[in-house]
């Protein structure tokens, strides 16, 4: 045992041993530097003296790793919110979606050094570019569902206005195609006299349509001779189908269709 020099002694007068100072505490008494309760972190592939080459990993560093990488998560519901927006019966759902990756985003901004992508290293510029990448999609998804709902209610105006009497126009410009042959008198097999005005319908929409048409016959004072309302249910998109008109008129109308000028009055689209 070493004396530790003059003053180190007790209040008894009994010398204190110098690996029991203060200043000696690190040390064993044989002299080997004791194990540290804390150990700094030392970096990736140094080495650490009670540990070999493992690197101490720091807390916080462990905590962040075990979380949720909010980035992308951010990233996968911009992503989803894009994929719904184009489902029509559950589109509504990809603004919620949206809504929260928009505002998730906005936060990470604020968390994440601002000067990561001028630096252009470290977790946090691949951060900034999924936040970024998955807002850009949220918002996309949101001006995709307003897009559609607007041009759903355009859609369903017009097919009110098709669906009216006020119309005609707008049904024989964009669905209806009408094209009229030649009013013919003819006879069946027992010599009964037969008449017919052969009518073509057209569907030009890209679905199937149920027609209304009315068509009316003139004279050459713009007078009418005779109307007849015809329908064509159910045709699809490009279809074509003939009707034939006027079959059932007298001999007087029968003369005058012969030279009449024929017209759609009016013309329904469902």
């Amino acid at each position: 045992m070493f004396s530790s020099g003059k003053g180190n002694t007790t209040e008894s007068g009994r010398e204190i041993p110098e690996w029991m100072l203060p200043e000696q505490q690190g040390r064993h008494w044989y002299g080997r530097k004791r194990k540290s309760d804390y150990r700094k972190p030392t970096p990736k592939g140094g080495y650490d003296r009670f540990r070999g080459y493992d690197a101490i990993v720091d807390e916080d560093e462990e905590t962040g790793r075990e979380g949720v990488d909010m980035p992308a998560a951010i990233l996968v519901l911009g992503g989803v919110a894009l994929v719904l927006s184009f489902v029509p019966l559950i589109k509504y759902v990809a603004v919620l979606f949206a809504i929260v990756a928009v505002v998730l985003a906005t936060r990470e901004f604020a968390r994440i050094d601002p000067f990561a992508k001028i630096k252009l290293k470290g977790k946090d510029v691949r951060d900034q570019r999924f936040c970024r990448i998955g807002r850009f999609l949220a918002i996309l998804a949101v001006v995709s569902v307003v897009a559609s709902t607007l041009w759903g209610i355009k859609v369903d105006r017009d097919n009110r206005i098709k669906a009216g009497e006020g119309g005609t126009s707008k049904v024989l410009e964009q669905d209806l195609r009408v094209e009229f042959g030649v009013f013919e008198v003819g006879q069946d097999a027992v010599g009964a006299e037969t008449r017919r005005l052969p009518i073509t319908f057209g569907n030009k929409a890209d679905s199937t349509r149920s027609f209304e048409a009315q068509i009316e016959c003139l004279d050459g004072d713009n007078r009418r001779i005779a109307s007849q309302t015809l329908f064509a249910p159910k045709m699809r998109a490009g279809e074509e189908r003939s009707i034939d008109a006027f079959g059932y008129v007298d001999s007087e109308t029968t003369q005058q269709l012969k030279t009449a000028t024929c017209r759609v009055a009016t013309a329904k689209s469902e």
